[in-house]
């Protein structure tokens, strides 16, 4: 009898059930929010205008001439 009782397949704990069906929440990837994702791009892409001051100098100034009143107003 105790043989047989030994064989018998043991109940399953709730408590560990529980932590199982955590675990496996906790295992799902996290999506990136969108935020993270434009700045993630935005410092890659200071990294690559550090790269190239002089450009990156040039293409302001050629920017902030473009957008200038008088500019504007002349042509």
């Amino acid at each position: 009898m105790a043989l047989a009782a030994s064989r018998a397949p043991v109940t399953p704990d709730a408590r560990l059930a529980e932590l199982r069906a955590v675990l496996a929440t906790a295992e799902q990837p996290v999506p990136v929010p969108p935020k993270i994702v434009r700045l993630r791009a935005d410092v890659s892409e200071s990294v690559r205008q550090m790269a190239d001051r002089r450009l990156t100098g040039a293409q302001d100034l050629v920017w902030a001439l473009i957008n200038s009143p008088e500019f504007l107003f002349n042509h």
